[in-house]
């Protein structure tokens, strides 16, 4: 009861910054800032020590970023990255919007008198998200734990089987985001991220029911429908997941459920899981 006091605690904070993006501790972004007469001067931003919450779109591998703080935190140490030039094309579009955004590709200019050649160019920009995630999901290895009471601790030890099943989960997702200035050709994305998740599952599959596990009420070893609950926690990157689950089979064979020893009982597993929805 006290676990799940505790988890409930936990999803509600989390479920209070839900679909909010933070962008990382001392990243720069860029602003274009009308000078008038058609010119301007973009000026880079630092979010120091402070995490800021943000809005995000991605407009033709740009970044346009906007601020949503209402707090007192907000970026520091504004430095003019190139001044006095005319705003056209994309820069006049930038210094209508009033967004924020990653990444500065043109400027510094070597040997341009307007332009601060002591300002490094960030290579990556660095922001985390909560939300809601929908998997398809299998477990394809369960270890169910050994039995402790004397009269089956012998004969029914711990047990790993694999298995074929399939299933969902839905549940939370943490990710944390990387965007790059300059992609390569041997990593050629632009934005790669990796996260954490918790959700609950329900999978159907097979299961192998011997004669041992239902105190020899069958003759022989057979195939048998189960379905599973329980719960997962997972390392995702991209859409891929990989980590691992505390579940409970239930057979779907009423006349073999309640003498099947392992009807109910928790096993704990490696699950495999796919993002379709988050």
């Amino acid at each position: 009861m006290k676990i799940f006091f505790i988890f409930c605690i936990i999803a509600v904070a989390f479920c209070s910054c839900l679909n909010q993006k933070y962008l990382a501790k001392h990243q720069v972004v860029f602003k274009v800032e009308p000078t008038g007469n058609g010119k301007g001067e973009i000026k880079a931003y630092n979010t120091g020590n402070n995490k800021l919450r943000i809005t995000v779109i991605d407009s033709n591998s740009l970044l346009l970023i906007q601020k949503t703080d209402t707090g007192s935190k907000n970026f520091v140490l504004p430095t003019v990255v190139q001044s006095s030039f005319k705003t056209t094309e994309r820069y006049a579009q930038l210094a209508v919007s009033g967004k924020y955004y990653f990444p500065e590709i043109l400027y510094p200019r070597v040997g341009d008198e307007n332009s601060n050649n002591f300002f490094v160019l960030p290579d990556k920009l660095r922001y985390s998200e909560n939300n809601i995630v929908v998997q398809l999901l299998t477990t394809p290895l369960k270890i169910r734990p050994a039995f402790r009471t004397p009269r089956l601790k012998d004969s029914l030890q711990t047990l790993a089987t694999a298995e074929l099943n399939v299933g969902v989960a839905a549940g939370l997702k943490r990710t944390w985001s990387v965007f790059k200035a300059r992609p390569t050709e041997d990593d050629p994305k632009n934005l790669n991220y990796v996260s954490l998740s918790a959700s609950g599952f329900f999978t159907i599959g097979g299961t192998n029911v011997k004669s041992i596990t239902t105190t020899n009420y069958l003759m022989y070893d057979k195939t048998e429908p189960v379905a599973s609950i329980g719960i997962n926690f997972l390392f995702g990157w991209h859409n891929i997941n990989i980590g691992g689950s505390i579940g409970k089979d239930h057979l779907l064979v009423p006349s073999l459920a309640s003498r099947w020893l392992f009807d109910g009982r928790l096993w704990y597993g490696l699950t495999l899981a796919y993002d379709i929805w988050k």
